[in-house]
């Protein structure tokens, strides 16, 4: 199938400050066979007004009226469509035009295949949309087109690392027959990458070497409200994957993964808190 169908979800709880700028990522990808839904959380500002305002067939809004937290809204996205690849999008971050289109280009390329799951870089900007100058993803491809990672061993390398190397859902397309009925944990800080590693022990990872997602970073955000747990929460989750003999980890990725982690928290919080302060400074000049 050379131009499958890509089913893009953007789950959203009062997201009026920056649901256009994710939507118009979106309906105005170069790759065209999208069917797109947002789900709104029972949002109390305009975004439903905002959802209405397009006219894309494409588009399909599913109100919520009862908010129903963030876990369970996530899961309920990965029920929606068809398509036979899934992305969810979260509502404050953004597209690059060419992401979805290189994205399914590393599954085609290698139908039939064992690819699970295909991340990329991100680039983070501030609450404005500004560059911050940082780009994370996989180290050692960027600039490449793409690379394609043994499953279990990306689970080892997120282990050592003691962080989220796949990245959040805005980075990654799922190939939905992987997916079947897996779901996300109901654990906050780590519900992500729990499915990820899920997916991964049935399927490879494909990586594409470019930023094609903007990741912002701002205090609303979900990741910036749970960074205190986010240590606790990568601890419990080494040690559940060190004792599953799937994922083949040794206690030295957890020994290293735990002080990695503790690490990566502490920084995560003080750039958070650093950009966040920039943001506000910028917005004092102006």
């Amino acid at each position: 199938m050379l131009n499958p169908v890509v089913t893009v979800v953007i789950p959203v709880y009062n997201g009026e400050r920056h649901l256009r700028i994710a939507l118009d990522s979106v309906v105005n990808q170069t790759y065209k066979n999208l069917e797109i839904f947002v789900v709104d959380n029972a949002s109390e500002d305009t975004t439903v007004e905002i959802c209405e305002s397009y006219t894309d067939p494409r588009l399909s809004l599913i109100r919520i009226t009862e908010n129903i937290g963030i876990v369970p809204v996530f899961n309920r996205c990965l029920l929606l469509g068809t398509g036979k690849y899934l992305k969810l999008l979260c509502h404050d971050d953004s597209l690059d035009l060419e992401c979805i289109r290189r994205q399914v280009d590393v599954f085609e390329l290698f139908t039939p295949s064992r690819i699970s799951l295909v991340t990329c870089q991100k680039r983070l900007v501030d609450v404005e949309g500004r560059s911050l100058n940082v780009r994370i993803g996989f180290r050692g491809i960027s600039g490449r087109e793409f690379r394609v990672i043994s499953g279990r061993k990306v689970i080892r390398r997120t282990c050592f690392m003691g962080r989220n190397v796949i990245g959040e859902s805005s980075s990654v397309l799922i190939d939905r027959k992987s997916l079947g009925d897996k779901k996300f944990s109901d654990h906050v800080a780590t519900m992500e990458l729990e499915l990820w590693v899920e997916l991964l022990k049935v399927g490879d990872c494909g990586v594409v070497g470019l930023p094609l997602v903007n990741y912002r970073i701002w205090g609303s955000s979900i990741s910036t409200r749970i960074a205190s747990s986010q240590y606790l929460e990568f601890r419990r989750f080494i040690r559940a994957t060190r004792d599953d003999p799937d994922a083949n980890i040794l206690l030295f990725h957890k020994i290293f993964g735990l002080v990695s982690a503790w690490v990566v928290v502490k920084a995560r919080v003080l750039f958070t808190k650093y950009a966040i302060r920039r943001t506000s400074k910028d917005s004092s000049r102006n």
